[in-house]
């Protein structure tokens, strides 16, 4: 707004002058201001392999948008099941061998039988 306005909408009554806290000069006007804007409504469609979002307005389309969803997260996960099922069966220096308890013979229980169920 160059300066000639702004000393006319001052001089008609329609601006009161102000300053902020930090002591900038500006006009707060005193009339009601009709926005021009127009109402715009927001459209989404999920898909299962697209997904289409649009903003479209009362007079044109403002925005249309057509996104590709992931498709590799079903291979990544039989990849990632597949991996873990070799490191478990893997031989390794870390982990003390599971199957001793198995080739003791019949006088040996594991430990959870020898504790005993609840009593009835």
């Amino acid at each position: 707004m160059p300066s000639c306005e702004a000393r006319l909408l001052l001089k008609c009554g329609k601006a009161l002058p102000k300053r902020n806290k930090l002591g900038i000069f500006y006009l707060q006007l005193t009339y009601e201001v009709e926005p021009s804007n127009q109402i715009l409504v927001l459209g989404q469609d999920p898909g299962s392999r697209f997904e289409g979002t649009s903003v479209v307005g009362s007079k044109h389309t403002v925005l249309n948008i057509m996104s590709e969803a992931v498709t590799h997260v079903k291979k990544a996960l039989k990849q990632r099941r597949r991996m873990r099922r070799a490191r478990r069966y893997r031989k390794t220096r870390r982990r003390p061998e599971r199957f001793d308890n198995r080739r003791k013979g019949d006088e040996f229980l594991p430990p959870s039988t020898r504790r005993g169920g609840r009593p009835s």
